[in-house]
């Protein structure tokens, strides 16, 4: 049940009272066992033959939990955080609250409360019929409490599909090709199926990846799914979206994501967003060398804080340069050259580098120091030249 030593007594963080029915799934009703802790962990708990009522044959496990009396006051307003600067949150009803938690457990669900029972998820992976309730749910938008949330989960149902190796089953989800917007909530690092609630907003992805625990606050840590599960999955959502023939924003937001899963992006990144004096346009790959070589200035900007392109910043262009505009965070701003040549190829430059090379053309990175004002002072303009 856990990995660093607490796992099933975590829950005695919200209750005292608790009480575990269970029985091997290969045996009857007869064999229903009750663990029942009266008072935490400061007694020992009791273990009698026991069957609560409604424990049917389609039940294996079944826990009770009667709640700390200030731990769910009000239990229809349960305010989910957004730690992200500009935006808010907001609050779901308990049920939406406990079915966005289960999203990826592959059994089904059920939650009693004053007497009345539903069930709130039919286990993982959802039926086909089923996925869009299942990513809606995931991310709050069946309570129509995250509507920011609605567009995104509608774009990308038609895409998810499966991480699968054999019979079993890492995640359920879709690549990102949309606009990104901080605590969407459309995203989820599953840890043994079980979803982090608050402050959800790795947005390379919509949907669900399981992931073995990082510490013991389950916080995610590497993926659970084997290299080729999540290789066969990329090479799928590619296809996919080359299908679609996306316009150039979202074949650039398309090339972040994947660059997060270190797949190339070089087929899908075939235009760059510039800005000049006379405003935003996008400049077609193909052409850059034609580009270069009639005198105009390419420059990337470069943050002072860390190897990457700079998303942020008090002006958009550099004085002298058709800049180029980073719309995301994430792998695909990665800067670190190594012997002068971009060190992670399937970065942003390390795209451009090598589309030039293929146009048999020799790429020069040149860096220029406090060219710009960033966000936190003087910054550097990389420059490419052939």
């Amino acid at each position: 049940v856990g990995r660093f030593g607490i796992g099933f007594f975590s829950i005695f963080m919200i209750s005292d009272r608790v009480k575990v029915f269970s029985r091997r799934f290969d045996k009857g009703l007869d064999s229903v066992r009750c663990l029942s802790f009266a008072n935490g962990l400061s007694l020992r708990p009791t273990l009698s033959k026991q069957k609560p009522d409604g424990f049917g044959m389609n039940v294996s496990t079944r826990v009770e939990i009667e709640f700390k009396n200030d731990h769910l006051p009000n239990p229809d307003n349960i305010h989910i955080h957004v730690n992200i600067q500009g935006y808010e949150g907001f609050c779901v009803g308990f049920h939406d609250y406990v079915a966005a938690l289960v999203s990826g457990i592959g059994a089904g669900v059920f939650v009693e409360w004053d007497g009345s029972a539903a069930q709130i998820h039919s286990g993982f992976p959802p039926r086909t019929n089923d996925r869009e309730g299942w990513l809606k749910a995931l991310s709050y938008v069946s309570s129509d409490a995250n509507a920011r949330a609605k567009q995104i989960v509608v774009a990308h149902m038609h895409r998810l599909r499966e991480i699968r190796d054999g019979d079993r089953i890492y995640g359920l989800a879709a690549i990102n090709t949309g606009p990104r917007g901080g605590g969407n909530f459309v995203s989820a690092r599953a840890v043994g199926g079980l979803v982090s609630l608050h402050n959800r907003h790795d947005e390379s992805y919509v949907g669900l990846i399981d992931h073995y625990p990082r510490n013991a606050k389950r916080e995610a840590g590497e993926r659970t799914a084997p290299e080729k599960a999540i290789k066969h999955w990329l090479e799928e959502q590619f296809e996919l979206i080359k299908r679609e023939n996306p316009d150039p924003i979202r074949s650039i937001i398309a090339s972040y994501s994947l660059s997060e899963f270190d797949f190339d992006p070089m087929e899908l990144f075939r235009h760059l967003m510039v800005v000049t004096a006379e405003g935003h346009r996008f400049l077609e790959l193909d052409r850059l060398g034609q580009f270069l070589s009639e005198g105009n200035r390419l420059g990337f900007r470069v943050s002072n804080i860390g190897s990457h392109l700079e998303n942020y910043g008090h002006q958009s262009t550099i004085p002298g340069f058709v800049t180029c505009c980073v719309i995301n965070n994430g792998k695909f701003n990665d800067v670190a050259m190594a012997n002068g040549v971009p060190k992670n190829p399937n970065s942003l430059i390390g795209v451009v580098h090598r589309t030039l090379e293929n146009k048999s053309l020799s790429p020069k990175w040149i860096t220029t120091a406090g060219a710009y004002d960033g966000l936190f002072g003087k910054c550097d303009c990389l420059e490419v030249k052939i």
